[in-house]
């Protein structure tokens, strides 16, 4: 049995794959977790990032947000907002998920615009 072993501790039995040319470290959030390479860098990026996008989307895209945007533009800060976090996701070598996320994001703020939802009626 093989044992890595890295500045985070040994793990039995968890080798790294192959062509790895670093140890195994524990999972970071992926858009700020993986800029640069200062760990304080890091650390706030990943937690101001995704608090920065709550705000914007509790702020102006929010089915109850006392400031809601109208159509046109809340779509465009929807997709825009979709699309960054798609390419963050990319950025961090996750291209599959990026993709993903941008896509069924895109794809979903479309759907609510032609099908509707009971939350377009504010009460």
């Amino acid at each position: 049995m093989t044992t890595t072993s890295s500045k985070w501790g040994s793990a039995p039995g968890r080798a790294d794959p192959p062509g790895a040319d670093h140890p195994r470290r524990p999972s970071r959030p992926y858009a700020g977790g993986t800029v640069g390479s200062a760990v304080s860098l890091q650390v706030v990026l990943a937690i101001a990032a995704p608090c920065f996008v709550a705000a914007v989307w509790g702020t102006w895209l929010a089915p109850r947000a006392a400031r809601r945007l109208a159509d046109p533009a809340r779509l465009v800060l929807e997709v825009v907002l979709f699309l960054a976090g798609g390419l963050a996701l990319l950025a961090a070598g996750q291209a599959a998920l990026g993709v993903a996320l941008a896509e069924l994001g895109i794809i979903n703020a479309l759907l609510v615009r032609v099908v509707g939802t009971s939350s377009d009626d504010r009460a």
